[in-house]
């Protein structure tokens, strides 16, 4: 337990590397501007459900999707958007593999990672917040559908607006 809370307050002080780097010239969102998120999953019925959680949120705007990591780089170069929602587990290119690329370019949007991981992925999710996630969602599963999909709604756009404000 002691490795973990040790790697989790190295992910405090990249958080706020990367917070003050925002700061002083990196994608920073004001509260009053216009959000550009893009959404990253595998899964065409979540990219629906994200889509339609964060079209609720005012002065924000879905500018694109991607189904991997690999066209979610390519779509990153293209569009430029402040955030990005980004499955951890996909095809091609993964969830983490994406961040690694993005902690290699200049003024890189913001993360929010979303898995179905449970406490078992843990690790996994300390080690996308190390490499500059600003959050992780929790995809729920089983129960009501219509249930679920409230939940994450409520949890995405809790941090998304979170972000926004960072």
């Amino acid at each position: 337990m002691g490795a973990l809370r040790a790697r989790c307050l190295e992910v405090s002080t990249c958080r706020s590397a990367a917070r003050a780097g925002r700061e002083s010239g990196g994608t920073s969102v004001d509260s009053a501007s216009h959000l550009r998120i893009l959404i990253v999953d595998d899964s065409v019925l979540y990219r629906k459900i994200i889509a339609s959680a964060l079209n609720d949120l005012p002065d924000a705007e879905v500018v694109g999707v991607a189904a991997n990591g690999r066209l979610a780089l390519l779509q990153i170069e293209l569009l430029h958007p402040d955030l990005v929602t980004l499955d951890l587990e996909m095809p091609e290119m993964d969830g983490l593999q994406v961040l690694e690329r993005l902690s290699n370019m200049p003024n890189p949007p913001g993360a929010i990672m979303l898995s179905a991981l449970t406490s078992h992925g843990a690790e996994t999710t300390v080690q996308a917040l190390h490499l500059g996630a600003f959050e992780f969602v929790l995809k729920p599963i089983g129960g009501d559908v219509a249930a679920n999909v409230e939940k994450l709604k409520s949890s995405l756009l809790a941090r998304v607006e979170a972000f926004r404000v960072s």
